[in-house]
């Protein structure tokens, strides 16, 4: 079996904003290794590495990078992270969606319902 390193990005405060594999990431600038081994874990990281999704419910991201390695964030660290937001900020969640929705537009594959 063919082993895959497994990379994370994050944004200016650390948060993990992003997970894949070395079998999708062709230049890993940018990134930082965590891990590296066999099997779905690894090769589709986006859905298996990480315990949790990149995101709760209220768009904060679910882990930061803590000494080269993912590391669930504190009920404090998100509650900070809202109040900075302040009320009705778009969260992170929100921008994603929000680029998905554009994408499918432009590429005339929205759904309508």
């Amino acid at each position: 079996m063919e082993q895959y390193t497994v990379y994370v990005r994050t944004d200016e405060a650390g948060r993990i904003v992003a997970v894949n594999s070395s079998a999708f990431v062709a230049d890993p600038a940018g990134w930082t290794a965590v891990g590296a081994g066999t099997g779905e874990r690894y090769f589709h990281a986006q859905g298996h590495y990480l315990e949790k999704p990149l995101y709760d419910a209220d768009g904060c991201a679910n882990y930061k990078l803590e000494n080269g390695a993912p590391a669930l964030r504190t009920q404090q660290e998100k509650a900070a992270e809202l109040a900075a937001r302040g009320p009705g900020a778009p969260t992170q969640l929100d921008r994603v969606e929000a680029q998905a929705v554009y994408t499918a537009m432009m590429t005339d594959t929205l759904l309508e319902s």
